[in-house]
């Protein structure tokens, strides 16, 4: 219907009218507390005739704002993709969802999330996808100009920096046997990158420390046992953050 475009309502015929008011919609109403997985199930099964999203993707669609605008900015970064050897992917968000992992375990570990559902700080429960959501939703609740976004910004630029300066090829890939090549480990780059960014030191004596601390958590199989079984369990990831958490301590290094 060409002929009938940049028409307002009002320029219909009473035919075309009736057929537009006659229209049936269905529509699905998710109140308030739903956490991200029902949520997700129930996206999944309404729009199960078209193209399936996986999760970040619904994320993207649910949660756009400020969360939407840094996680974009930080994926486009070119030492982002450098630290990652440009082997994420942008296709499906898989880039994003990278980052966002990092932000949000960032956020939780300084004790900056606020739950929007329940206006107390952010606990991780084992649900990723939960933790995930609301730390978006979050996000999204503050004005654009507040300095959090900025601080996340430099920190996140920082820890690529020394990622890129300090680790070798492969950084954020678990070892593997000769000949074979490990895809990037989330929770790894998640971790060790929050580390990366609680860093302040310059010089070589501070390079050679970063490297041993990286050499030493390669050698800790309390925390590649984190990285590699039940990762998103939040017996691991609290044992995971304890670990990085004691080298930050004791090497003094933030």
């Amino acid at each position: 219907l060409k002929d009938k475009n940049g028409s307002r309502f009002a320029d219909l015929t009473p035919l075309e009218q009736n057929k537009i008011e006659d229209c049936s919609l269905t529509l699905h109403v998710i109140k308030a507390p739903t956490s991200d997985r029902v949520t997700f199930d129930l996206f999944d099964r309404v729009n199960r005739g078209g193209t399936r999203l996986n999760n970040q993707e619904m994320r993207n669609a649910l949660y756009q704002g400020n969360a939407t605008k840094l996680i974009n900015r930080l994926a486009e970064k070119e030492v982002f993709v450098e630290a990652t050897e440009g082997s994420i992917p942008d296709n499906h968000m898989k880039d994003r969802y990278l980052v966002l992992r990092f932000t949000a375990f960032y956020l939780w570990q300084q004790h900056i999330t606020i739950d929007p559902d329940t206006h107390e700080p952010l606990d991780y429960r084992s649900n990723v996808e939960d933790f995930l959501g609301k730390t978006m939703r979050f996000l999204n609740q503050l004005e654009p100009e507040n300095g959090l976004f900025k601080e996340l910004d430099n920190r996140f630029t920082r820890a690529m920096e020394l990622a890129i300066q300090l680790l070798p090829s492969g950084g954020f890939r678990l070892p593997s046997s000769p000949g074979k090549k490990r895809p990037i480990n989330m929770a790894f780059f998640e971790s060790f990158s929050y580390l990366l960014s609680r860093l302040n030191g310059e010089g070589e004596q501070f390079h050679r420390q970063v490297q041993d601390t990286y050499m030493q958590l390669m050698c800790n199989d309390a925390y590649l046992d984190s990285l590699t079984r039940s990762v998103d369990s939040g017996k691991q990831t609290y044992k995971r953050y304890e670990i990085i958490n004691r080298l930050i301590h004791e090497l003094n290094l933030c």
